[in-house]
């Protein structure tokens, strides 16, 4: 049997940034076509061996277009959705295409390390299941498509978007088959931002990023209502006053591994001054580090509620669930 092109595109920052993801990728077994997505207004920086693709946007629906005209009909395409430099595992390759052809999926995405520091830490990502439709779902920095969804998909868009085309190829993917989550840690992942991750996580809130958040809601819009799951806004009032709470308020805190960290975040919530009732809880996550024999000690006299899920892999959006 004939081996499938594995089509690669890698957004292009500098020779630096992508020069260790193009040797990984080199050490493949699979014919390869390497191709770098690169602003207009840069020059082509020669890399040997990789093509060049010019965007306007990185991640536009015109750079799909693009992306699905650069690609054969058959094969599978790795879409890496950030700068951060991948290295990747012996077999990763061979074990998306054996999933992707066992399960039909048109996208499939795995575990991965995190290089933090010359350190690789172990960064498992949670099962997509459909109602995942958040446009920040953690898939990692792979994205293991088969072309022939991104090509179909890449027919079907109407809608032009500046910001939300990689979303709106996701969504429309997912249609068909659900998004495949390989539970082993396939590649590793380099920083590229180094902000504190306190810093990132307001990102999505930030005013200059209101186009993107528009452009999500709309490509989320359209996505339930072509599913049928789109509900009409509608309004309703009701006399909170007639209804008892044993609480007006909670603080959930999704926390695993911060001995260090997690006594002062609680003490702090436990001991905010209000006119009404208010509970603390912590979800936490199968901490290995001491965390959990502290949430214990601070939930002795009732006033936080701490849960351990049966769960050990859920992350942020997992523990906020719970």
């Amino acid at each position: 049997m004939e081996s499938p092109v594995i089509s690669c595109f890698l957004p292009f920052d500098s020779v630096e940034q992508v020069s260790s993801t193009v040797a990984s990728l080199r050490k493949s077994r699979y014919p390869l076509s390497i191709m770098l997505l690169l602003s207009k207004d840069r020059n082509d920086p020669g890399i040997e061996g990789c093509k060049t693709l010019f965007v306007d946007d990185l991640y536009s629906t015109e750079t799909i277009r693009q992306i699905a005209e650069n690609i054969p009909e058959d094969g599978y395409t790795i879409l890496c959705s950030g700068y951060s430099p991948v290295c990747f595992g012996s077999c990763a390759i061979d074990r998306f295409i054996r999933i992707a052809e066992d399960t039909g999926s048109g996208l499939c995405y795995a575990d991965y390390y995190k290089n933090i520091a010359g350190k690789e830490e172990k960064h498992p990502v949670i099962d997509y299941l459909s109602g995942s439709i958040r446009d920040d779902f953690d898939f990692g920095t792979i994205l293991f498509y088969r072309n022939r969804s991104i090509r179909e998909a890449a027919g079907q868009m109407k809608e032009i978007y500046r910001y939300a085309g990689w979303y709106d190829l996701r969504l429309r993917v997912s249609r068909k088959s659900l998004p495949v989550h390989i539970p082993e840690f396939l590649y590793s992942q380099g920083e590229y931002d180094f902000r504190k991750s306190g810093e990132k996580q307001f990102d999505y809130v930030d005013p200059r990023n209101r186009a993107v958040q528009i452009e999500m809601e709309r490509a989320c819009t359209d996505y339930l209502k072509t599913i049928g799951a789109w509900l009409p806004a509608r309004t309703r009032t009701f006399d909170a006053s007639a209804m008892r709470f044993d609480v007006e308020a909670s603080v959930v805190i999704p926390v695993y591994n911060r001995a260090r960290t997690i006594g002062d975040a609680v003490r702090s919530a436990l001991g905010q001054e209000t006119d009404f009732p208010f509970n603390v809880i912590v979800v936490d996550n199968h901490s290995t580090d001491g965390t959990t024999d502290i949430l214990k000690d601070l939930s002795s006299d009732g006033k936080l509620i701490h849960l351990i899920p049966e769960e050990d892999k859920l992350g942020i959006g997992g523990c906020w669930n719970v």
